[in-house]
């Protein structure tokens, strides 16, 4: 899948609440890929061993979104980053609250962008409320 391995949303507004998106694989947004959406709403959402080049759990373009009390664990993402999330587009915020970012990796030892969480436009377009856990997130040098 091009985008979106288990969920491609557009001009919708959404929300997941209580859902587990596992092992899902897309170019942008393995579990779910969220564009010019009117809100994404996740609640107690796990999200898990996903693979994408850019955003392997979520990716959010153009899409305002509120993530609370969900877990992002063991997400790989193959290329530029965003291991966990990738936050791109005018109007693409995002709101990350209580929640857990751990165990995510890229992949791509030429990646100039590596982190969890990959923005593309500002630092204002991420909001983090509560109690945000990163923890373990990392580039992977692959040994040739």
């Amino acid at each position: 899948t091009l985008q979106g391995g288990a969920a491609y949303l557009t001009s919708a507004d959404v929300t997941f609440e209580e859902c587990t998106f596992e092992k899902n694989t897309a170019e942008n947004g393995a579990a779910i890929f969220a564009k010019t959406c009117k809100n994404l709403t996740m609640k107690k959402c796990t999200v898990s061993e996903n693979t994408a080049t850019k955003g392997a759990a979520l990716h959010v373009n153009k899409t305002p979104a509120l993530v609370e009390a969900c877990a992002f664990t063991k997400n790989t993402a193959a290329g530029s980053g965003g291991s966990a999330i990738h936050i791109h587009g005018t109007g693409g915020k995002l709101t990350l609250k209580d929640s857990l970012i751990k165990d995510n990796v890229c992949t791509d030892k030429n990646a100039s962008y590596r982190g969890a969480v990959y923005l593309t436009n500002t630092p204002d377009d991420l909001t983090l409320e509560g109690a945000v856990v990163f923890e373990g997130n990392y580039k992977h040098e692959l040994k040739h």
